[in-house]
């Protein structure tokens, strides 16, 4: 980073697409997450479970899943995602409902956020995270277009981001909804 200069005037066809000691650092952690978790759980998985990889296998399907995530976000034309947004947002919604319904919900530790599907299961506030900021990013960049300012209002966001904690609080899981600071 010694040697970086930022040119706001520089063209960005100019700029490198990507950073190879980055992405270098990024496979090297992902990697010793990967041996650390082996090492660290082997002994008590083939006990428990009879299966010394279980959890190995798991962060596998997990990092692949976040892999193809990262490919699609990467390479879709930024108007695609924007035309997927509502959808997404729906998407979103549907999920957090339906930790509300028997038949999809599992209760851990007295919070009911999670929903189990036939193959996995997963926190839907965790997708949820993911669809705000992207809808707030699509948001304040129309707002920022937007050249009078009498029709320029952060209500929207104000109410879509309401919509979603209290989803989220009604599921009892109250470290998502809430930044807690602590000293």
């Amino acid at each position: 980073m010694a040697g970086y200069t930022f040119y706001p005037d520089k063209p960005l066809s100019q700029y490198k697409k990507s950073d190879t000691g980055l992405i270098v650092s990024i496979i090297l952690m992902w990697g010793l997450g990967i041996g650390t978790l082996f090492v660290c759980s082997s002994a008590y998985c083939g006990k428990v479970f009879g299966d010394e990889l279980l959890l190995v296998k798991r962060q596998l399907f997990a990092s692949a899943a976040g892999f193809a995530g990262l490919l699609f976000f990467a390479f879709a034309p930024l108007s695609k995602i924007r035309k997927m947004l509502p959808i997404i947002m729906l998407v979103c919604v549907v999920l957090l409902l339906a930790t509300f319904v028997p038949a999809f919900n599992e209760e851990r530790n007295g919070a009911k956020r999670w929903v189990k599907l036939p193959f996995f299961r997963f926190q839907p506030s965790e997708l949820a995270k993911f669809a705000i900021i992207l809808y707030l990013a699509n948001f304040f960049d129309k707002y920022q277009r937007e050249s009078d300012s009498e029709e320029r209002s952060v209500f929207p966001a104000v109410v879509v981001m309401s919509l979603f904690v209290a989803l989220i609080f009604a599921e009892k899981d109250f470290s998502t909804g809430l930044f807690r600071w602590r000293r």
